[in-house]
C-alpha cells in the first residue's frame, strides 16, 4: 500500500497546485481517492453525483443547456454515466467474460464524474494505456494471449486524465478532425 499512499499524496498535491484552495481541488482529490481505491465503487457513486453538480465553470461545462446550470450539469452527468455504462456493457457482452461487471460500473461512475465532453477522452486514454501495457506484456512473454489482464487500473487512469484534461483533449481532437 505505500505505493498507493504515495500516489495519493502526489495526486492530492497536484489537485491543490492546479486548482488552489477551492471546492474543485477537494472534489478532484476525492475523485482521485476513489479512482485509486476502486474497490469502494458503490460508495463513490453518491460522491460522483454530488461532484457532478458542484464543479465550477472553470473545471466543467455541460454539453448542452437545459434550464439552469445545476440542471444542465446533472443531466450531463446522467447522460455520460449512462453512456459509459452502456459502452462497457456492450464490450463486456461482446468479450464473453473477458471484461467484468466491475469495469461496466466503473465506466458509468467515471462518466458521471467527467461528463459527456470528457468521457471520450477518458475511455480513449484507458484503452490506449491498456493496449500499450498488454502489448509490452505480450512481447516480454509475461502475459499469454488468453491470459486475463485487469482493465480497471487503466479505466481509473483514463478517468483521472479525463477529469483534469478531458475537455482540453476533446477540444483539441475536434480541432484536428475539422
Amino acid at each position: 500500500m505505500p505505493l498507493v499512499e504515495a500516489t495519493g499524496g502526489l495526486l492530492f498535491a497536484f489537485a491543490a497546485s492546479r486548482y488552489g484552495m477551492s471546492l474543485d481541488a477537494v472534489l478532484v482529490a476525492a475523485a482521485f481517492s476513489f479512482l485509486l481505491l476502486n474497490k469502494v465503487l458503490l460508495a463513490a457513486l453518491p460522491f460522483a453525483a454530488a461532484a457532478a453538480v458542484l464543479w465550477s465553470s472553470d473545471l466543467r461545462e455541460p454539453v448542452w443547456t437545459v434550464g439552469n446550470r445545476l440542471t444542465s450539469l446533472a443531466l450531463d452527468a446522467l447522460a455520460a454515466g449512462g453512456l459509459g455504462l452502456v459502452i462497457f456493457l456492450v464490450f463486456a457482452l461482446l468479450s464473453r467474460g473477458g471484461m467484468g461487471g466491475g469495469d461496466v460500473k466503473l465506466a458509468g461512475v467515471i462518466g458521471i464524474w467527467v461528463g459527456l465532453q470528457a468521457l471520450a477522452a477518458s475511455l480513449m486514454v484507458a484503452v490506449l494505456l491498456g493496449g500499450i501495457v498488454a502489448i509490452l506484456l505480450l512481447v516480454s512473454r509475461s502475459l499469454q494471449r488468453k491470459d486475463a489482464m485487469p482493465f480497471a487500473p487503466f479505466l481509473c487512469a483514463g478517468g483521472a486524465v479525463g477529469l483534469v484534461w478531458g475537455a482540453d483533449i476533446g477540444s483539441w481532437y475536434v480541432g484536428v478532425i475539422t
